[in-house]
């Protein structure tokens, strides 16, 4: 029996071998390339449909998107981009149209205090932590229109930087629902 087993350990090994697709690196993995998305076309998709306004917001010099996404906050549909910071960290920003209450209790089923605000391009950051060491905390800005949250992987200063630069950004155009039926009617 354990002839057998042995032979059908070779022969496995052997077939899995010529194809190619298995590896073994021994040692520390390193990162390799990150795959970038096309948030831009994703957010303007976004703008188009959900039911508050939209950002695009411009990347910092090295930063690569490679999360965009529709995300559920509380229930509700939101935008979320996340990237690669220029220093291999991580920042994610979602950008959702209910209150600043519910964005905080319906993120990721985590309960959150807050611990500290920041001012932020003349707009007060909350900033939200959970008693789980291991999650990030969760920065919300409120826009009136929009609340944005950011967290991370990334330093406090890259996400003070995505917040600051998503406050400067105007909203993406949008149709409105009433214009878009009646686009479709005259079609």
């Amino acid at each position: 029996m354990i002839y057998s087993l042995a032979a059908v350990g070779v022969v496995m090994i052997l077939c899995v071998g010529f194809t190619g697709l298995c590896s073994f690196n021994p040692g520390r993995p390193e990162n390799g390339p990150v795959q970038a998305v096309d948030d831009h076309a994703m957010l303007d998709g976004e703008a188009h449909t959900l039911g508050f306004p939209i950002r695009y917001v411009e990347a910092p010099e090295g930063w690569t998107a490679n999360s965009a996404r529709r995300i559920n906050v509380n229930n509700e549909p939101a935008a979320s981009v996340g990237w690669v910071t220029a220093k291999d960290g991580y920042v994610r920003l979602v950008q959702t149209g209910v209150s600043a209450k519910d964005a905080v209790d319906g993120f990721d089923g985590y309960t959150r205090e807050e611990i500290g605000q920041r001012s932020i391009e003349g707009h007060e950051a909350h900033i939200f932590s959970t008693m789980d060491e291991d999650k990030d905390n969760l920065w919300v800005v409120d826009l009136g229109g929009v609340r944005l949250l950011a967290q991370g992987e990334g330093s406090e200063e890259d996400i003070v930087e995505i917040l600051a630069r998503a406050i400067r950004t105007a909203p993406l155009p949008r149709e409105d629902a009433a214009e878009a039926s009646r686009g479709a009617a005259e079609s």
